[in-house]
């Protein structure tokens, strides 16, 4: 499989129209919810059969996102990384998605031990319902974005709550994005988003 995350800006008059031409184009979409950070004003996801399908689709989304007024898209494609769902008709959760750039000079070393504990946090933080975690195989907007690390959540106190104060997270991952951290390899802008898709899109 091969998916398309879009994290988009554009004026509030605008949101609701480009949502609904997104979700008629095979996306699910939705408005971002309050907390996010460099997050987008609208979050869009695509799913496709394989890389041909997304490069097929890929012009109708970028007229929607222009016919809109977009003035900003902060994107990656990928095909699909380590995931699981544990919750897989998790229609009414919460979608969140990070994109994240690590280009770091000593990232390329450590880049199997990051992606490994990465991997390990739904095992530790059981709010954590359904998870995919990708390399970006193109992407666009603030920068090269290297992964997308996606979760969905029953509700957002699950990503508030038990995700960003667990242990695991400020203990042993945040290591990797602190600048004071001698292991420190992931670029300080990151798009963290998250919205109430409507559906599963994990799973």
């Amino acid at each position: 499989m091969f998916d398309l995350v879009c994290l988009i800006d554009l004026p509030e008059p605008a949101r609701a129209g480009l949502a609904a031409s997104l979700k008629a184009l095979g996306g699910a979409a939705a408005p971002v919810m309050e907390g996010n950070f460099n997050g987008g004003d609208l979050a869009a996801r695509f799913s496709y059969a394989d890389e041909a399908s997304y490069r097929a689709a890929r012009p109708a989304i970028d007229a929607a996102l222009a016919e809109a007024g977009a003035t900003r898209c902060n994107w990656a494609c990928f095909e699909r990384g380590q995931g699981a769902a544990a919750a897989p008709g998790l229609a009414d959760g919460v979608w969140r998605g990070l994109l994240l750039c690590a280009d770091r000079p000593q990232a390329a070393a450590r880049l199997d031990q990051f992606e490994a504990e990465m991997a390990l946090m739904p095992k530790y933080i059981p709010a954590i319902r359904n998870w995919r975690f990708s390399r970006a195989l193109e992407s666009g907007g603030d920068l090269k974005w290297t992964h997308v690390w996606e979760q969905e959540y029953a509700d957002i106190g699950g990503l508030m709550g038990p995700y960003m104060l667990h242990p695991y997270h400020w203990a042993l991952i945040d290591r990797w994005f602190d600048p004071e951290c001698p292991d420190w390899i992931v670029n300080v802008t990151l798009c963290h988003s998250f919205a109430a898709l409507g559906e599963a899109v994990l799973s």
